[in-house]
């Protein structure tokens, strides 16, 4: 959402401004507006000294830690970060849904998605989406994970999931009532890949953190991670049809929200069969093409990224499947346009390079024909330095 929008929501709820902000020379950014949105909803949810209050209250401590882009780094700098035994580890990039769980001793487990529910800027809780779990460690702390299910679910639309970030949005994504009933024959899991205690310390003394905890009696199981042979891992992961992996300085502390090349870095292989990346977009417009426009439907998607807390249109892609151009479309004033709910929302695309001319992706496409429901617009985010990479 971006501040425009935010500063709305704060007037239509009587909310004041920040007076000062946590960007540069104390500029109010989007994530302080918000910040103040979530603690107007988190008074008038939680009133009371409760075990949900204390769980969100140690969840918004924190915005998960973000990876850089491999493609952004100099060819001496992937090199570098690629070596063995460098004090880089790296860890399989999973297809899932990026979760955080908060332990606080005597309390079962709770469990948070890693972005804001955009109605109360909160984490959204999907704690009893899922079964009672618990774990014994003398201090509060949170586990960095992400959710997977190898089971095939159906989904609401009534096709069977073909991944596991569909398996997992199938069972997460409905009412936690059904998600349980749902899990009597298929399971959610958790790979673990951080902690988070309540002081800074080093992924490394994160990492003797995790050694410590029996995770015997839960779905948790602690990812794997490599310090040797990390281009030959990379090279098994992809040919099983994985991801990427995800480089990890064991040096570096825990930075919430950020994403700098110091501390966690993403390798994801692209359209062309490169290091690459794809972009998590938010869908900001439509366009019409004659083609479509005489069977009244859209043309194609606009899709944009925010930089610097402002939104910018990386791509128009028009490689929609039918059912979805069908479901993004309505009939106003005679004319087809994209139904209002579908903005906002994310999809994740491809492309082969950033221009730097005219700032957008070139050749993109869908990488998948599904709106993406573990993210929110406010998690697609850029800097101008990508423009210029290969994807």
């Amino acid at each position: 959402m971006n501040q425009s929008k935010l500063l709305d929501v704060m007037r239509f709820y009587g909310v004041s401004k920040p007076m000062r902000g946590s960007g540069n020379n104390g500029r109010i950014v989007n994530v302080d507006l918000e910040d103040t949105l979530g603690d107007h909803f988190f008074a008038k949810k939680f009133p009371n000294d409760s075990e949900d209050k204390r769980h969100m209250q140690l969840r918004r401590t924190i915005r998960p830690m973000k990876s850089y882009r491999f493609t952004n780094l100099s060819p001496a700098q992937q090199a570098d970060v690629m070596k063995d035994d460098n004090g880089w580890i790296g860890e399989l990039k999973r297809n899932g849904w990026r979760i955080i769980v908060t332990h606080i001793p005597g309390d079962p487990l709770h469990f948070f998605g890693g972005n804001l529910s955009t109605t109360e800027f909160l984490p959204v809780d999907y704690t009893y989406h899922l079964p009672v779990m618990r774990i014994s460690h003398p201090t509060p702390l949170m586990l960095d994970c992400e959710a997977v299910c190898f089971d095939t679910v159906i989904q609401q639309d009534g096709y069977p999931s073909t991944d596991t970030r569909e398996a997992v949005a199938a069972i997460l994504g409905c009412g936690a009532e059904t998600a349980i009933h749902l899990q009597q024959d298929v399971r959610v899991d958790f790979k673990c890949f951080d902690s988070i205690p309540n002081k800074p310390m080093t992924l490394s003394a994160r990492k003797k953190i995790l050694s410590t905890i029996d995770f015997s009696t839960t779905n948790i199981t602690i990812e794997k991670h490599y310090a040797a042979n990390k281009k030959k891992v990379l090279t098994r992961f992809w040919k099983a049809q994985e991801e990427g992996m995800i480089l990890k300085n064991v040096s570096s502390d825990y930075d919430s929200g950020g994403r700098k090349r110091t501390h966690s870095i993403k390798i994801k292989k692209s359209a062309a069969s490169l290091f690459g990346d794809t972009i998590d977009t938010f869908v900001s417009g439509f366009v019409l093409t004659d083609v479509w426009s005489y069977k009244d439907l859209i043309g194609g998607l606009e899709l944009s990224v925010y930089i610097e807390d402002e939104p910018h249109v990386i791509a128009t892609i028009t490689n929609l499947t039918d059912h979805m151009r069908y479901s993004l479309t309505e009939i106003v004033k005679g004319l087809p346009v994209l139904v209002e709910d579908a903005y906002d929302k994310v999809l994740e695309i491809d492309g082969q390079e950033l221009s730097t001319r005219n700032r957008l992706l070139m050749h993109a496409v869908l990488v998948t024909g599904e709106f993406r429901t573990d993210k929110n617009a406010s998690e697609c985010t850029m800097e101008w330095s990508d423009f210029g990479s290969k994807f």
